[in-house]
Parts: C-alpha cells; structure tokens; sequence
C-alpha cells in the first residue's frame, strides 16, 4: 500500500501525462509504461479506479487511475481524458494530497480550453473545478476569480449545463466554507447535490463524493444527524463486502497498530513507540472514509518528537492533525481541545508565550463548550495559567486562577490539593505585584500549606488521555 508520503514521489510520474503532449505514447522513451489499455476501455478502467479505492487498495487504485487516463488519450477521448484527471485529483484530495492536484487540474484545465474552447460549458465546468481546489488551499482569490469567469460562461439557470453548474455549486461551498459563510455553503451543496442525483443517479461516484463532503460541513453546521445520514448513503453504496474490506480489516490494522504504539509507550522504548506511531498514521491515510484516526494518530506521533525535544517537527505534524480535524471532523471534539493544548506546548517550549495562550484559551472554550469534566478543564487551566503569566497577561491569568481555585474547592484528594496550590500560587503572585499585599501573602501561605502530588499529577493526565483517545477512536 502507497502511503500518503509516499504519493507525491509517486506523482512525479503521473506528472508526465501533463508535460507530454497529447498524442505522445506512455512508453515513448525509456519511461516505464503504464499497465496496457484500449481505446475503448477508460470508462471501464476509471470504474474499477473506484472500486479499488473504496476497498482500500490504493496502490492498484492509483495504477488504475493513470491506465484511464492513457486509454482515454490514446482513443483522443478529450472528454475522457478529462474526466480521468479530475478523477485522478479526486483521489489524491481523497488521500488530503492537496498540492499533488494541481498537475491534473491544471491539466484538464489545458484540454478543455484548446479542445472546447474558452466560451464552451467544458472549459466553464474545469474553471469551477480548479476554483474548488484552490479554495481548499486557500487560495481564495484565484478561487473567486475563476468561480466568476465559470459563471460568464455557465450562465446563471442550471437547466442548460446542470451537470456543469453542478461543479460550479461544489466549488462555490468550498469557497463559501473558506470565507465561514456555512449557510451559503449548504445551499450551494444541496443545489450540486440534487443536479448530480438527477442526472447520474445515486450512487454515481461524483454524488457520493459530495456526499461525504457535505457530511463535513452539516458536521460544522451542528446537524450530526444528517451528516451520519449522508455517511450511512455513502457505506451502503459501497455493498456490505466492500464497506467489510475497507473499514474492518484496515480499521483492524490501525488499531493494531495503535495498541503496539501504546504497548510501546509503557514499556517506555522510544524507538518502538515512534515507530509504531509511524505506522498507524501511515494506516490510518490508507482509509477510504476520511475521519478521526488520522488526526488522532498525528497527534500521538508528534507526542514522541515532542518527548524527544523535537519541537519543531512535532509543531508540523500538529499543524497537519488540526488541519484535517478542521477539514473534515469539526471543531468541538475533546480531539480538537488536545490538538490546540499540544500546539501550545510547541509554542512554549519556544518561548513563544502569546500564540500559546491563543491556543489553550481556544482549547479551553472547546471543553467548557462540550462540558467536559472539571479533571479535564483544571488540567488546560494549569496550562494556561504560566502562559498568561509570561505574556504579562495577569487579568486574564487572575480569571483562570480563581476559577481553578473554585473547582478544587468542589473536589477532594490529591488532584484537587495540586489545582489548589497551583491557583493560590499565582493569584499570591498576582495579589502582590498590584498592591494587593495582605491578600497575597494569605494566599501564598495558603499555597505552601497546600501539599504538591507529583504521582496524583501524573495519575489525572493519564486519565485524561485514556479519556480523549476513547473519544477519538469510539
């Protein structure tokens, strides 16, 4: 199985069918040519694309893709060869391999402006496609600008070019998800939605494909029940032999693969531990569902860097986990509060005091949001507070402090003695550098009379990742 590393070195070769020229041979030179294919069969070839892919097996659902895309040119189908690239950069969006796209985007791009021309609905659907890319990327501005000249050529009905202006509806929710207008995204995702259904049926590729996109954002929009209905319509599409292959065995792997790193993690063998986490990431992008476990085992990889005082390469692979959960899991899960808390902790150890406290304040919402427990929500004060404090925030420090102070007052025991002397602490410190001497001397003395449990400490943070992972993999 290809990993999701493993594809942009993979691309290189796929790039070829966009440098060459149309009528050039895959086997021209001493390339190695791609697997043999007739003029007649890339409908046939881009099916069992599909199929491969939701079976999990990506390698062969790659080879298969690029076969399409040789059969296609050599028939001189231009409406197929652009169809194959499209589906081609669907797999890679798939995989979250954004930048790997633009070669076949732009590529199909390239066809339908010489093949169709500049004023056909061809050229009109691939500008709308290349707009919903760069609105992924964030790149909003070609993205408007390309949704706009898509819109000249479409017109403003749907009833001439419904399955254009169906494309045209995609990429404007990508873009409307961009800017955070999550209402204009929906109607523009059930307009596509009902225009791809129309004309291609259910079960079509291209409809499910939306589906799980729109799954996404009714996620974001609060509106769990339909999006778990979207993802029901995808996984029965599939057939109950392909939902079994795809999700249990490789689900199974991954899980595998997690206890291993877990196993590892006790036994304290760094070495095994990364690279066992290594391995459930690399289980994990090979899913055909994009969902939790990505992230989650991001997370718990840059855990190991982190532990190994590599920051800055646990900072990337925590950008990447929060980018995914933003993508495609919503923002309110205990996974996202994690995700933030571990970004700052990266942001501390630099020093860098502000960007942490942005992060464990958004952490910190996100728990009281879901109304997690008060275990949990001490233990992102705790976080927050030294970053407060370094920042010379010390009113939005003097808030946490007094809350975490009221939390250990309703607990017992050594967690909560520890939230106490840790809230007492700072707000002595704080109580004294403003003139509030008495108040802060009572609570320094406070604090002090306060035992310190460092096992209690360690016992509570183990709690709490048992806590999340469970969420996370549920």
């Amino acid at each position: 199985m290809i990993s999701v590393c493993r594809l942009s070195t993979i691309f290189a070769l796929a790039a070829l069918i966009g440098t060459q020229t149309v009528q050039a041979s895959p086997s021209a030179g001493n390339k190695k040519p791609l697997p043999a294919a007739t003029s007649s069969s890339w409908n046939q070839m881009l099916k069992a694309a599909f199929d491969s892919n939701i079976s999990g097996n990506t390698d062969e659902a790659y080879s298969k893709y690029r076969a399409a895309v040789a059969a296609a040119e050599k028939a001189q189908d231009w409406k197929g060869v652009i169809s194959c690239l499209c589906a081609l950069a669907d797999f890679l969006d798939s995989r979250n391999v954004m930048q790997d796209q633009e070669s076949p985007r732009k590529r199909a791009l390239e066809l339908a402006e010489h093949k169709f021309g500049k004023e056909s609905p061809e050229y009109g659907q691939e500008l709308a496609r290349m707009a919903g890319w760069y609105a992924k990327t964030g790149s909003l501005a070609p993205a408007r600008s390309d949704l706009e000249k898509s819109q000249t050529i479409l017109g403003s009905t749907d009833t001439k070019y419904p399955m254009e202006k169906a494309s045209w509806y995609v990429a404007n929710a990508h873009l409307k998800v961009a800017e955070g207008s999550l209402s204009q995204a929906d109607e523009s995702f059930k307009k596509a939605l009902a225009l791809k259904e129309e004309k291609l049926g259910p079960n079509q590729p291209s409809v499910l494909k939306t589906c799980r996109e729109y799954a996404v954002l009714l996620d974001k929009l609060g509106r769990k029940a339909e999006a778990d209905k979207m993802r029901e319509r995808v996984e029965k599409a599939k057939g109950p032999e392909t939902t079994r292959t795809a999700k249990g065995s490789q689900k199974g792997s991954f899980l595998d693969a997690v206890e291993e790193a877990k196993s590892a993690d006790l036994s304290n063998d760094k070495a095994k531990a990364l690279a066992a986490w290594k391995k459930a990431v690399d289980e994990a992008g090979k899913r055909p569902d994009l969902d939790n476990q990505l992230p989650f085992a991001l997370v718990r990889l840059g855990d190991e860097y982190r532990a190994s005082n590599q920051a800055d390469e646990a900072l990337k692979i925590y950008k990447r986990a929060l980018g995914l959960r933003e993508k495609f899991n919503g923002s309110n899960t205990l996974g996202m509060a994690r995700n933030l808390e571990r970004l700052a902790l990266c942001y501390n150890a630099m020093r860098k005091w502000s960007e942490s406290e942005t992060l464990l304040k958004q952490a910190l919402e996100i728990e009281q949001k879901v109304q997690a427990s008060d275990q949990i929500i001490a233990t992102t004060m705790e976080s927050l507070l030294p970053a407060c404090m370094a920042n010379k925030d010390t009113k939005e420090a003097e808030l946490i402090a007094k809350q975490l102070l009221a939390i250990s007052n309703k607990q017992s025991g050594a967690a909560a003695a520890n939230n106490k002397r840790i809230a007492t602490g700072v707000l002595g410190s704080i109580y004294i550098q403003t003139g509030r001497v008495d108040e802060g001397v009572k609570m320094m003395k406070e604090m002090s009379s306060t035992p310190a449990d460092a096992n209690a400490y360690k016992a509570r943070k183990a709690e709490i990742e048992k806590k999340t992972d469970q969420s996370e993999l549920k």
